[in-house]
């Protein structure tokens, strides 16, 4: 796939994956390289039903994502769903007070930071 990233030509597939607490995937989804990761955050959380059985959507409690996916339509796409987003808020002008998230994200966000597919 060929697409462009602001003037880039950037040529390839992006991998977006929802894992466990064990760092066992139980979504994927396939864009094109040049499409922003946090635009595809709807598609993962909706396909885990795709990957496993029905009570897995009902033993999701939280969620972590890095800094790009702070926005405000997924927090509320989570909370709407009765899930807790852990993602730290982007460094632009937020107090301390506020980056509570990142602290929750820093304890367990590597588990999905250290995923290789297979």
């Amino acid at each position: 796939m060929i697409g462009f990233d602001g003037f880039k030509r950037v040529t390839g597939t992006k991998l977006h994956v929802a894992v466990d607490g064990t760092g066992l995937p139980v979504s994927i989804v396939m864009s094109p390289a040049d499409i922003h990761d946090s635009t595809k955050f709807a598609d993962v959380m909706e396909s885990i039903s795709d990957f496993a059985d029905g009570s897995m959507m009902e033993q999701v409690v939280s969620v972590y994502a890095d800094r790009g996916y702070d926005s405000k339509t997924i927090r509320s796409y989570a909370r709407s769903r009765n899930v807790i987003p852990c993602i730290p808020f982007r460094k632009n002008g937020r107090t301390a007070s506020d980056d509570a998230d990142k602290d929750s994200y820093d304890r367990t966000g590597f588990v999905a930071e250290r995923y290789l597919p297979g």
